[in-house]
């Protein structure tokens, strides 16, 4: 009996291309990384877009196509497959971590450098972790301080970048456990799973960031405690799904509810919110009996019931949290106006050359044709009795749409209220869900495991439809000009100017500064504690037309003026001089009653005398 091995050299030969062709598609990731490597940040960079060479983002570019072309074609390569998701993987991570790679000193203009400020009081035993309302980012970088030597403001970005890619690996393993058991390719669902990972639907850049924001970390965390959620509910005790019998993945998830309560507890209700709504969507069903995959799943109760009770523990420690409750109460109450702040900046927005329909497209278009894309796929499920391939999808996918439902009523509950842009979290939460719907929506085009390849029609034109929408997602990824937002990177020079203020500053001499963010440089170096107890600024930033006009008689205590490198470019060539113009920062040195105490290139220090004094 002979054996015909023709079949078998076609097979070879394109397996060995697709192996050329991963190898090439690394070559060009190393060399990119490379690229970045040997380019840091020397100065203030207004857009880290345009500052980081165009080499790195043209490699990365060419390596992430390459990589999505062995992915779709590797169909009986698992070696070269693999490579494809690693390479997709790391690709995306050098995005999300340019900073880190060209050694930015820091980034965060906002929140992230009073969380520095925290991290410092927690290491030096100035702030105990158990007073504090969300140490577990926290101690994760006072950790890497004392353990491994790193700085503490490395170590707030690398905490950060590991949420980053906690995400980017959970993301599609919880895709892949939501349709895992249809008779489909795997590879391609988590494929789709990855790349609806790198929209990064849940950043909307307002209240959810990639920078080191306790929330938003628990936003990002939150894929993993999904995952465990659903392998837990899909699998059922050998008494039953009501039996009370301890397994590992239920342990893990009782693990991650404590750990997202320390992560940050708003993050924490969201997850309560999630498994509350999973809680209930089991006890209808079982009383109503209108669905066997749910019936069949092991309930959540237990776990609702645990994680709102660390929730509730750790929450009674804290005042603020009943305090942001009343807040809600008595402003929904009150009937305030949600969008007055949308609209003043809506009219800023347009003095400097944009609009809110210009601005709402690059920041939500891939989110939008998302919310689309589920509201069909729903609609044709529900409406339409298109049908369920498994009865476990059709459960799964029931308790993400009863959750989502769940976290929009939250939303519009904070959007009424006006707190802030506390609604926004919850934008970002919800978005998250919705990602997950759009990717098992985009995976219900997935081929077949025996009969068809993973490169059909149906599955390059979802690889393209995904591939078109990361450009444009990446694009808002860090803040930029494109968004009308200066870069939030910090430089060593700003710092140490103010650390150099602090520590020569006269007593009773308040510091001011262009816009409010000064006092965030102040939280980083002091401490947030620190500087609440202190009387370091001043009750708010200087108006744009006094720092025109008159700022040398305005006040008539003395004060000291800090202006930085960002402030410059922010306002002079990002906002063209819309509220401080470029006359108000060259009269600083020119105008009597202002004196310059100090200037390191990235940082000037004025004393404005008062008004008496000039007098």
């Amino acid at each position: 009996m002979r054996y015909d091995k023709s079949n078998a050299r076609p097979v070879r030969t394109a397996s060995s291309r697709l192996r050329v062709l991963l190898a090439l598609s690394f070559a060009l990731f190393f060399g990119g990384l490379l690229t970045a490597l040997r380019t840091p940040a020397v100065e203030y960079e207004l857009s880290i877009y345009r500052a980081t060479p165009w080499l790195f983002w043209a490699a990365i570019a060419l390596a992430f196509v390459g990589g999505v072309g062995v992915a779709l074609r590797a169909t009986t390569d698992a070696w070269a497959r693999r490579g494809a998701y690693l390479q997709l993987y790391l690709c995306a991570l050098a995005v999300a971590t340019v900073p880190l790679l060209r050694n930015y000193y820091f980034i965060g203009l906002g929140d992230p450098l009073s969380h520095l400020g925290w991290i410092k009081e927690l290491g030096r035993g100035a702030l105990d972790p158990v007073e504090f309302r969300y140490p577990g980012g926290h101690t994760m970088a006072v950790l890497l301080h004392d353990v491994g030597g790193f700085p503490y403001r490395l170590a707030e970005q690398v905490v950060a970048a590991v949420f980053v890619a906690t995400y980017l690996l959970a993301f599609p393993l919880l895709v892949l456990a939501v349709v895992g058991e249809r008779d489909v390719n795997e590879g391609f669902v988590f494929l789709v799973g990855l790349l609806t990972a790198l929209l990064w639907l849940p950043i909307n850049g307002i209240s959810v960031h990639k920078a080191f924001h306790p929330f938003s970390m628990g936003v990002l965390f939150l894929p993993f405690v999904l995952y465990l959620l659903f392998s837990y509910v899909a699998t059922s005790s050998e008494g039953g799904s009501h039996a009370l019998v301890p397994t590992r993945v239920g342990a893990l998830l009782a693990f991650a509810s404590v750990a997202m309560t320390l992560i940050h507890p708003q993050a924490a209700l969201v997850l309560v919110m999630i498994l509350g709504t999973v809680s209930g969507v089991q006890f209808i069903a079982r009383r109503t009996k209108w669905s066997r995959g749910i019936a069949e799943h092991r309930t959540v109760h237990t776990q609702t019931a645990f994680a709102l009770g660390v929730l509730f523990l750790w929450l009674t420690q804290f005042t603020v949290a009943s305090r942001i409750f009343w807040t809600t109460v008595d402003r929904i109450m009150a009937g305030g106006a949600p969008g007055a702040e949308a609209t003043q900046r809506g009219s800023s927005l347009q003095q400097v050359g944009g609009s809110i329909p210009e601005l709402f497209a690059k920041l939500f278009l891939p989110s939008t044709l998302f919310v689309v894309l589920v509201a069909a796929f729903l609609f044709a499920k529900w409406v339409l009795n298109a049908g369920w391939a498994v009865e476990r999808e059709r459960g799964l996918v029931e308790y993400v749409a009863a959750a989502l439902c769940a976290l929009g009523g939250l939303f519009v509950v904070a959007f009424v209220a006006n707190v802030t842009t506390q609604h926004f979290r919850y934008h970002g939460a919800a978005m998250l869900l919705v990602a997950l719907l759009g990717a098992v929506a985009l995976a219900s085009f997935a081929p077949k495991r025996v009969g068809r390849s993973s490169h059909s029609t149906r599955a390059v034109a979802v690889v393209l439809f995904l591939a078109l929408l990361i450009p444009l997602a990446g694009m808002v990824l860090y803040s930029s000009p494109y968004i009308y937002q200066p870069s939030s990177h910090i430089t060593e020079s700003q710092v140490e100017g103010y650390e150099t203020m602090l520590e020569h500053r006269d007593d009773g001499v308040a510091i001011t500064g262009v816009r409010k963010k000064y006092v965030r440089y102040i939280d980083s170096i002091r401490g947030r504690e620190t500087t609440r107890r202190a009387a370091y600024e001043a009750p708010a930033g200087v108006p744009g037309p006094i720092f025109n006009t008159n700022l040398s008689t305005h006040y008539e205590e003395p004060r000291y003026l800090a202006v930085t490198t960002l402030d410059y470019e922010r306002e002079v060539v990002l906002y063209e001089g819309f509220r401080y113009s470029a006359e108000g920062f060259r009269s600083l040195d020119t105008t009597p009653g202002i004196n310059r105490v100090q200037s390191n290139g990235g940082f000037r220090q004025y004393h404005l005398t008062g008004d008496d004094e000039t007098a």
